[in-house]
């Protein structure tokens, strides 16, 4: 495995958990389970450390970050209020030939109704990429990047992307038929409707972090 694979890999280990917030990171065992050499794995380290996905604790080593309530709860804020602001402009700017991915997303989503989480997270993934490519604006979707990783590491942690969580049916086609009317008002409203609701559950009775 190569830097880019394994920072790949490794990177999607912590986002869905799988190595869980404060696990302790050995190297051996990393270097094992990963086939990576000891030199691009300290190379990667750095960057995802950079990334607040892991730290370094003294007398202890190496852990995966841990979810902080407050942080979370600012998170969630924030990211719920640029999501509109993507909406308003995806809805003034994009093109058709967007427009058509956005649909052929829509559909893949509505495919895993049957139970595909992980499926359906990749393509509710894909669907905000696209609207921040239709947006246009290079530092809101570095931002909004961030603040989406960090949501995903909490939906994966409480095990939200399930059946439930996916009968958010209307969420991604409302979104789609207001950019399909070049309406940023409309846009906004929809977008709100569907992250509140996926906010929603995350901010309930399951919001026990570690």
């Amino acid at each position: 495995m190569n830097r880019d694979e394994f920072y790949t890999a490794f990177k999607h280990d912590i986002i869905t958990s799988k190595l869980r917030p404060g696990e302790l990171l050995k190297e051996k065992q990393i270097m094992q389970d990963y086939g990576i050499g000891r030199l691009p794995m300290r190379e990667i380290m750095v960057r995802l450390q950079q990334e607040n996905l892991i730290e370094t604790i003294p007398r202890m080593g190496t852990v995966v970050t841990r979810l902080d309530i407050k942080h979370m709860r600012d998170v969630v804020e924030l990211r719920l209020e640029l999501e509109c602001v993507v909406a308003k402009l995806a809805a003034e700017r994009i093109t058709d030939e967007q427009l058509g991915k956005l649909r052929e997303l829509v559909e893949k989503i509505h495919s895993c109704a049957d139970g595909k989480s992980d499926a359906a997270a990749a393509w509710d993934a894909q669907f905000h990429q696209l609207l921040y490519e239709a947006a246009g604006n290079a530092e809101l979707t570095r931002v909004v990047n961030d603040l989406l990783q960090t949501m995903m590491r909490l939906w994966y942690y409480l095990e939200l992307w399930d059946k439930d969580f996916l009968s958010d049916a209307d969420g991604a086609p409302n979104i789609l038929k207001a950019l399909e009317k070049r309406d940023p008002d409309l846009a906004q409203k929809a977008m709100r409707v569907h992250i509140n609701y996926s906010v929603s559950r995350a901010v309930t009775g399951k919001f026990d972090l570690v």
